[in-house]
């Protein structure tokens, strides 16, 4: 459907713009504008994303009695978001701190009685062996104790949350997503746009109507199989503006092929879906369609549609494909 009304729309221009010989348009006067040149830049697609990212889970089978935060909720390194029943953990903790007491004893009153030649070496070694395993157990029933608390690994937002209040959770269950709130952009290279680049280099970025510079901070060494494109990573430098998570935007590195021609947008004619410029052909304005890249401040490259040497006219408004045109100032 696209292509049919892309044609219908040419036609259109082309049989309803030319004047007919009975119908001759006036002479319109018109200026014309070099096509001008603009730096080798080529703006690629890049992502916004955090450069911290967590799903907290928990080891233990337990209950939620205790969930701080919301989505989209800011939390601080080190803040409790979530707490779990803790009962079965303490019960064993305390059973394995008498383990470590009585053990210890036994290993006090073998000490005394090896000194006075009244127990073996193997026995000591055995007390010796009963103490360490209760020491164990003890560690083991501490460790899973901290996993019954789920602390923020660094500053973040909550982006998801999987529980609620009374949950009975399970070994690697997701419980909370979380973003860190330094965030970078991220995204692949052709070969020839990632030549030159150096781990260091200072790249423009758009995001929306942002602007802003960009640290690049990673940059693959290899082409994916696939696709033959580098990723890289780039971070937002203090002073470029605030972002956030998720958000498309480019970023701009050198391309290949040397300057581009680009001309201003107050030359473009929009026809629908269709874009382009009048030219100057045999004294008459001649309605040529282009491609452009991406907008650079009031300039848009122009990929295909103009040749080396042409002019287009400035302010076409107005203007009909064929009519007789007079250059201002011939």
């Amino acid at each position: 459907m696209r292509s049919l009304s892309i044609a219908v729309l040419l036609l259109a221009a082309c049989s309803g713009s030319h004047p007919s010989a009975g119908t001759e348009l006036p002479v319109a006067k018109v200026r014309l504008l070099p096509a001008g040149e603009i730096g080798e830049r080529t703006w690629v697609p890049a992502t916004v994303s955090a450069v911290d990212h967590a799903v907290l889970a928990t080891r233990v089978s337990a209950r939620v009695v205790e969930l701080t935060v919301n989505e989209g909720a800011p939390v601080r390194r080190g803040d409790v978001l979530v707490r779990l029943s803790d009962d079965d953990v303490q019960a064993s903790l305390k059973a394995a701190q008498s383990q470590r007491e009585v053990a210890e004893s036994q290993v006090r009153r073998i000490q005394s009685l090896r000194a006075a030649n009244a127990a073996t070496a193997s026995e000591l070694d055995a007390a010796m062996t009963a103490r360490a395993d209760a020491v164990a157990r003890m560690e083991a029933a501490r460790a899973t104790l901290a996993d019954t608390v789920l602390r923020a690994p660094f500053d973040a937002v909550v982006q998801r949350k999987w529980v609620s209040r009374g949950a009975l959770v399970g070994p690697g269950a997701p419980l909370l997503e979380l973003d860190g709130t330094a965030l970078e952009l991220t995204g692949t290279l052709t070969e020839g746009e990632a030549a030159g680049l150096t781990v260091g280099a200072e790249l423009p970025f758009r995001v929306g109507t942002l602007q802003g510079t960009a640290t690049l901070v990673a940059l693959s060494s290899g082409g994916d199989p696939l696709s033959h494109r580098s990723g890289f990573r780039a971070r937002p430098t203090k002073d470029a503006p605030a972002l956030r998570s998720g958000d498309f935007g480019r970023i701009g590195v050198k391309g290949a092929g040397g300057p581009r021609r680009a001309v201003p947008r107050s030359a473009v004619v929009q026809r629908g879906d269709l874009s382009g410029v009048f030219v100057l052909a045999d004294g008459r304005a001649t309605l040529r369609w282009l491609r452009f890249g991406e907008p650079e401040g009031d300039q848009l490259p122009v990929l295909a549609g103009l040749t080396p040497g042409e002019r287009v006219i400035s302010g076409p408004a107005g203007l009909r494909d064929g009519q007789r045109v007079e250059v201002a100032g011939d």
